[in-house]
C-alpha cells in the first residue's frame, strides 16, 4: 500500500530518540503540526510531522506551544502522503505528473 511505503523504520525512530532528539509526532485529531521542508520523506527529524499509527503518549495538541508527544518503544509512525501534504497546504485537487517518484512528490 502507499501508506506502507511511508512508514518510518522503528529502529531509526529508536536510535534518534536515544540521542535525546524529538519528533513532531502527530495524531489524526491534532490541530497543529510543524511545517514541511524540502527534506521531508528522507529524514524523520526536523523536516515535518510524522503521523502516529500506533503508540505515543501526550495530550491532543491545539497550539504549537503545547508539548511534543513523547516517543516510546512500540510507537509506529509514517510520513504524510503527498496528497495529505498538499491538502494541508490548501491544494485540494492537486495532481503530480506521473513520472515523479514518491520521494520527489514528498519533497
Amino acid at each position: 500500500s502507499e501508506f506502507g511505503s511511508l512508514a518510518v523504520d522503528p529502529v531509526t525512530l529508536k536510535r534518534w530518540a536515544e540521542f535525546g532528539n524529538r519528533y513532531d509526532l502527530c495524531c489524526p485529531e491534532d490541530q497543529v503540526s510543524a511545517c514541511l521542508s524540502k527534506g521531508y520523506g528522507t529524514f524523520p527529524r526536523g523536516t515535518g510531522p510524522l503521523l502516529v499509527t500506533q503508540g505515543a503518549s501526550g495530550p491532543r495538541r491545539k497550539h504549537m506551544k503545547d508539548p511534543f508527544r513523547v516517543w516510546s518503544p512500540g510507537t509506529e509512525a509514517r510520513y504524510l502522503s503527498p496528497i495529505e501534504s498538499a491538502r494541508l497546504m490548501g491544494f485540494e485537487s492537486f495532481r503530480w505528473p506521473r513520472e515523479l517518484t514518491l520521494q520527489q512528490r514528498l519533497a
